[in-house]
């Protein structure tokens, strides 16, 4: 074998064991020592490979985690959505937990909540019909329904009908479009703390 042939599989033998993590040798084989090698230049060849190699292999081990760790788009959006939820009553979280982990299907889990959904509507829609509310022009409401990220807010009614009204809020430029069940009147400030803190104790 020539000292070009050793000094190939050097190289070889270099690349194999960076691509298996292991640990360069700390020196090259006796045969391709300096003192055995017609060209020592090409020896030092060898140990800027062995190194090269060892880096690649670093390199694409870092890459393959940070691929590993890294979150998609969508589900950062579906999380986010999520987070902005406020949390369950404790007897309404069993009940979801149970669900959760009784092996529904997706598509029986969507209809379940479809059907939450419109039943809350009907719901909400039959207490705005019936309610005794004493809301008019200009009262001053606290937010118990609709949209989560405004329940316990406080607004002004804008515009009002049978069973809907507009609520103004003081930060939003928006007005919110409500079912008249989905806010309460409050005449004091004390009263509009202690609705919050209903609501953010049960839910309800």
């Amino acid at each position: 074998m020539t000292d070009i042939d050793a000094i190939d599989r050097a190289i070889r033998e270099a690349q194999t064991r960076a691509e298996l993590g292991e640990e360069p040798l700390s020196q090259p084989p006796s045969h391709l020592s300096v003192e055995n090698s017609s060209d020592g230049r090409q020896l030092k060849s060898v140990e800027r490979e062995q190194e090269r190699a060892r880096r690649r292999a670093e390199r694409e081990a870092r890459k393959i985690e940070r691929e590993k760790n890294r979150r998609t788009p969508h589900m950062a959006k579906a999380e986010k959505v999520i987070n902005k939820l406020p949390p369950l009553p404790e007897n309404l979280k069993v009940i979801f937990d149970h669900l959760m982990n009784s092996g529904h299907s997706q598509v029986h889990l969507e209809l379940l909540a479809d059907h939450l959904k419109a039943y809350s509507r009907l719901e909400r829609t039959k207490a705005a019909v019936a309610a005794d509310d004493g809301l008019k022009l200009g009262s001053d409401v606290v937010v118990i329904g609709g949209d989560p990220k405004f329940i316990g807010r406080t607004g002004q009614i804008s515009n009002i009908k049978r069973i809907r009204c507009h609520v103004r809020l003081p930060d939003q430029e928006r007005e919110l479009y409500l079912f008249r069940s989905d806010v309460k009147l409050v005449s004091n400030a004390q009263e509009i703390v202690n609705n919050t803190d209903e609501i953010i104790a049960t839910g309800t």
